[in-house]
């Protein structure tokens, strides 16, 4: 049976001391490394339906002492009332993978079943379950769940990977269906928005402390456009052009916390645009849910800018010749 010692949802937990360098989770002194498998049981082509089947099948109380829990990103809904938007919280369903006795000194890694998608009326209705049999962990909070500030998303990951520690070991001893029904249900959809696109998923756009600091929308990358929505199948709200553009992750300086300069997992994409009637060069600060999807937003965008630019020289190569002749011809 897995055992864990108590811990505080405390607000003011050290993400410092919860995170390495290289984004593995330390976690009640124990080391996990998650393996990030392209080849995990279940991929994208796959549908949903097919994945809620395998996920019923699946997960009961006696595979939770081998079952990890990840929280991996976030995504963006709109509300139904007005122009708010819903978040919710998407979760990695991971298996440890066995060791060989020879590998009895290497740490743990798990790979990826699936992913389920969850809101905060979720968590609410699992807390209500486990707390009517005497689970005494608190949920994190509203504001931990529901805001989408680059720190606080990182307070989001540690507290909930503890919460669903601490529940998965509360229930394999009592009623286990709440918590099997909570990871069995709201399959993740991971269809692409765009089949053309080379990458898509939700970022935070910093617009200025005084006009709504950071927003969440859906960024889909094709070509040289990188093209922003309200939501995946949302409404498009704008693009930008990343001819004559480059791109560089922006790395969190622990001794600068101010976030309108300084966030985790940051990237800063650099472009020309016109304003008024010169061309400037213009900065877009963004935000990932971790450094692993910044690193891969940086690497595509990054590619896109150097096909541009490698484009524009081979065309300005093969017109000069021409422009040549036509100046001769004027002559």
């Amino acid at each position: 049976m897995l055992t864990f010692s108590d811990v505080k949802d405390d607000d003011n937990v050290s993400i410092n001391t919860a995170y390495t360098d290289n984004n593995t989770l330390v976690d009640r002194g124990s080391i996990y490394a998650l393996a990030d498998d392209d080849t995990a049981t279940l991929t994208n082509e796959i549908t949903v339906a097919s994945k809620q089947n395998l996920a019923e099948s699946v997960i009961t109380s006696n595979d939770f002492p081998s079952t990890r829990i990840k929280v991996v990103g976030m995504n963006v809904h709109p509300h139904e009332s007005d122009k708010k938007q819903v978040y919710s919280t998407i979760i990695s369903i991971r298996r440890n993978i066995p060791r060989a006795r020879e590998d009895a000194r290497s740490i743990d890694t798990y790979k990826e079943l699936w992913k389920i998608e969850k809101r905060f009326t979720d968590f609410v209705n699992l807390h209500s379950k486990l707390t009517a049999q005497g689970f005494d962990h608190p949920l994190p909070s509203v504001y931990k769940l529901t805001n989408n500030s680059p720190i606080n998303c990182d307070k989001r990951i540690l507290q909930l990977e503890l919460y669903f520690n601490q529940a998965m070991a509360f229930t394999s001893t009592r009623d286990p269906s709440c918590m099997c029904t909570f990871l069995n249900s709201d399959i993740f959809d991971e269809i692409p928005m765009n089949p053309r696109a080379s990458k898509e998923g939700l970022l935070s756009k910093y617009k200025g402390f005084l006009i709504g600091g950071w927003r969440s929308m859906y960024f889909v990358l094709e070509g040289t456009k990188l093209a922003y929505y309200s939501c995946k199948k949302g409404k498009l709200l704008g693009s930008i052009s990343l001819v004559l553009g480059d791109v560089y992750p922006q790395h969190f300086d622990y001794a600068n916390p101010d976030p309108t300069t300084n966030c985790r997992h940051g990237l800063v994409i650099r472009v020309m645009e016109r304003r008024g009637i010169t061309d400037q060069r213009v900065e877009y600060q963004f935000c990932a849910f971790t450094d692993q999807d910044r690193d891969e937003w940086v690497k595509l965008i990054d590619k896109a800018t150097k096909s541009a630019f490698g484009k524009n020289e081979a065309l300005e190569a093969t017109n000069t010749p021409l422009l040549s002749k036509l100046a001769d011809v004027k002559k």
